[in-house]
């Protein structure tokens, strides 16, 4: 009886992260922001959102929601 030999398998990283109020933790490739917005189940803040805002407010945008500072959002119906 022979063995038979199996492919290299390249098993996946799971980085360990942990992100709440009081602690960042991340593994070696940083926070990975799809994996929090899963996590937390929030959306990602779009450019047609950014232009609603501004539409509704008839002001721009803070420039720090328009450099990307704030990625998600959740967004509540009133």
């Amino acid at each position: 009886m022979t063995d038979q030999q199996q492919p290299n398998e390249h098993p996946v990283e799971h980085h360990h992260q942990v992100v709440d109020p009081w602690t960042v933790e991340a593994g070696p490739g940083g926070i990975d922001y799809d994996k929090l917005i899963a996590q937390f189940g929030c959306e990602r803040v779009s450019n047609e959102l950014i232009e609603r805002i501004e539409r509704l407010t008839k002001k721009p945008a803070h420039p720090w929601l328009k450099r990307g500072y704030f990625f998600s959002h959740r967004y509540y119906y009133i």
